[in-house]
Order: structure tokens, then sequence, then C-alpha cells
């Protein structure tokens, strides 16, 4: 049986975030156009500009993280070997339950189907296309 819990992200995860974030796979990120480096990595995760920043906990052990930033966008990634278990869905409804937000938002690259997919499972609809312009 998994136990999956949520603890908030203090400055000893930055580390783990920077390698959750190497495993991300780069055709479907939107989040930047390059990887940053463990610098910028470790600023970003310390400007606390997040609702909720969690790292998800299997059994005690760091497996992947969940944040939702102040206009109730929710971001999740898990490492790669626990991915496709059940594991983001139950992280979902433990983010849900802590949560007093009326909506929340995804936003996902075209290219990632499978992340669609995910947010769809769990009652997220589809609202808007957005374009970006690079001169």
């Amino acid at each position: 049986m998994r136990k999956i819990t949520l603890l908030k992200v203090d400055s000893s995860d930055y580390g783990f975030l920077y390698g959750l974030l190497k495993e991300r796979n780069k055709i479907v990120n939107i989040t930047h156009q390059k990887m940053p480096t463990r610098k910028e990595s470790d600023k970003f995760n310390a400007n606390k500009h997040d609702l909720y920043d969690l790292i998800i906990l299997k059994n005690d052990e760091r497996i992947g993280n969940v944040r939702i930033i102040k206009r109730g966008e929710v971001g999740i990634f898990l490492k790669k070997k626990y991915q496709d278990q059940g594991i983001g869905t139950t992280t979902m409804w433990l983010l849900f339950g802590k949560t007093n937000l009326k909506e929340y938002y995804a936003n996902i690259s075209p290219l990632n189907i499978r992340s669609q997919r995910f947010f769809e499972s769990l009652g997220f609809k589809l609202i808007s296309y957005t374009y970006k312009k690079i001169e």
C-alpha cells in the first residue's frame, strides 16, 4: 500500500527540485526556453511566489512536486519511475483538500497530450489557447 503525503518545500529540497526539472521533456515544457542553472533554479524556488509549494512523498521518499501559484494555476511533476501509478491523481485530490480555492487552472503545452488527459480526468476543461510571438 502506498502512503502519499505532501510536505511544504524548504531550501533543503532545492537540489531535489532541480533534479526533477532536469527530468522534464523539453518538447512539452512551457515554463522555460532553456534549462536554468542550479543557481537560477534555487533563486526561483526561494522567491516563494506560490500559494502552495509541496514535495510529494511516497512512504517518506521524495518523488515529486506540486505547486499552486497565486492565480490558482496548478503544476505537478513526478519522477519518471513514479508516473502512471495513480500517484498524480491521489496527489491532486490531497491538494484540493488542503486549499479553499474555487477555481484551478493548468497551462499545458499543446504537445503534452498525456498531461492534457490527466487534467481532463480530474474535471478540468479546455478554456483557451495561448499564442506567443518571439522577436
